[in-house]
């Protein structure tokens, strides 16, 4: 997890970013605890959305003290998700949140009679839905108050998450396997002709502040970047967030050679191609088969995920080859057919995916991508360039369809 993006923005600004995570809370338990108490969140927790429950709570530092004796507070929203799997990354969270109130901020906290230092946090939770699935995007808001009257800092964590718990980044949900160049010029594309913004910026002051971790959201149709305060311009103008669609981080080829969504049907050919030659670094000059068909088609739908359950129609159709008939197998490495007739999809390792570079298109329709046969999965730390591929498509109608993939 990484830290938290601070920024100073006024209050009628946070209350404009931030809604409540209820449209219409109802009245919420307050739980008020002691800095080393983690209590389990009540029953009588307010519904607020779609598969989860919003817990209050209230705690004083330092360690045994309260709210008469404590020198700072921390009041905070967590969700409690039905998905539990999705409750790790908010423990953590929280267990990341109290060492930094602990170690950073009540040292600094001075108490009066009339006021408590404190720590506020609010929260927000919305979904986006992509070809591959929905995303979960919760957004922590803190505000930071030192005095009774005086200025608060705000900082918004966000810790995205797919359907099945894990959490996200901007690598993993983009496919790209370094988003940062890209980010931070489309960041720059925004921002260079505005005399708002540092005169003097370029795409690497950019770079060195994104958090494409836990300062980025998802949208239906692309995402949101934070940046923090005096970033890219003045400190005074607060945090600075940039949104973009999806085919914005396409690369630069397509506009030019193929169009947006054009890119958008063959990525996951290219993908799933990379996963059946990757193991063995056997080209595929024709219709897959054996292990090859099964990991073509298991990646083709799960698409960067860890796990995915799709209809044996939906299986099927991944094998896309009109020189073939045949079918792939029904059960192989990551791929269980259960007895609803459903086929159960995983994540086999080791992960191979492929990043496009450049792309060719003939007078004959034959598109040909090359790029790079990359080990490992987007946004992970073993990912590593394997060896240099190209990949041919012939086009059927208005669709293109797999030809071969060679591994050079």
């Amino acid at each position: 997890m990484r830290k938290a993006l601070f920024a100073i923005i006024s209050p009628a600004l946070a209350a404009a970013l931030l809604f409540s995570a209820c449209a219409k809370p109802a009245e919420q338990p307050v739980i008020d605890v002691t800095a080393t108490e983690a209590p389990a969140p009540e029953e009588t927790a307010a519904i607020c959305g779609d598969g989860y429950t919003v817990e209050v709570k209230t705690v004083y530092y330092p360690e045994g003290s309260d709210k008469d004796t404590a020198k700072f507070m921390l009041a905070l929203q967590l969700p409690v998700f039905e998905n539990t799997a999705m409750n790790e990354a908010i423990t953590e969270y929280e267990d990341e949140l109290n060492t930094r109130i602990t170690s950073e901020l009540l040292p600094l906290a001075e108490r009066t009679d009339s006021f408590i230092p404190n720590t506020k946090v609010e929260l927000s939770v919305f979904r986006a839905e992509l070809p591959q699935g929905e995303y979960t995007n919760i957004m922590f808001t803190e505000t930071v108050s030192f005095l009774e009257d005086g200025e608060s800092e705000y900082a918004r964590h966000l810790i995205v998450m797919d359907s099945d718990g894990n959490e996200q980044s901007l690598a993993s949900v983009s496919g790209l396997y370094s988003p940062e160049d890209t980010v931070a010029q489309q960041i720059w594309n925004i921002i260079a002709d505005d005399g708002s913004y540092y005169s003097d910026l370029t795409q690497e002051d950019i770079e060195e502040h994104l958090d494409l971790y836990n300062g980025f959201s998802v949208g239906d149709e692309g995402y949101t970047v934070y940046l923090p305060a005096g970033a890219v311009a003045d400190e005074s103008m607060g945090e600075q967030e940039f949104s973009f669609g999806q085919s914005a981080l396409y690369p630069g080829f397509v506009g030019d050679v193929i169009t947006a969504d054009e890119y958008a049907q063959i990525l996951p050919m290219l993908n799933a191609a990379a996963a059946a030659c990757g193991p063995d670094f056997t080209s595929l000059s024709s219709v897959p088969i054996g292990d090859q068909s099964v990991a073509y088609c298991r990646e083709y739908w799960l698409q960067g995920r860890d796990s995915r359950t799709v209809t044996q129609e939906e299986y099927r159709s991944a094998y896309k080859f009109p020189l073939s008939s045949s079918l792939p197998p029904e059960e192989g490495p990551g791929v269980e057919l259960n007895d609803d007739g459903t086929v159960a999809l995983s994540r086999v390792t080791p992960f191979y995916g492929f990043q496009p570079e450049d792309a060719m298109l003939k007078e004959d329709g034959t598109l040909t991508v090359t790029g790079v046969l990359m080990s490992g999965a987007p946004g992970t730390a073993d990912a590593a360039a394997a060896a240099s591929a190209a990949a041919s498509f012939m086009k059927v109608g208005d669709e293109y369809y797999l030809n071969s993939f060679e591994i050079m």
